[in-house]
């Protein structure tokens, strides 16, 4: 197996671990939150969906300025 293949599995597979690690931690903060009683649980359901919401959101912009950055034929100067 070369570097780069070795390299691109190894992202593949953290991607895959850190995707579904997400779901574990935003079930176990909406089960501490409704099982203390501090919130309830349609309130959770709903902090959590527009946490997870927010949290992505700048990640689509980074994603989109670094694809147009690298595409063929894009010989635009950046600003700066």
């Amino acid at each position: 197996m070369s570097g780069l293949t070795a390299t691109i599995v190894v992202i593949v597979v953290a991607m895959g671990f850190n995707y579904t690690n997400g779901f574990h931690d935003a079930a176990n903060a909406i089960a501490t939150s409704v099982s203390t009683r501090a919130l309830t649980p349609r309130f959770a359901l709903l902090m959590a969906a527009v946490g997870n919401l927010v949290g992505s959101l700048p990640f689509f912009g980074l994603a989109g300025r670094s694809r147009r950055r690298s595409a063929p034929g894009s010989s635009r100067r950046r600003r700066t």
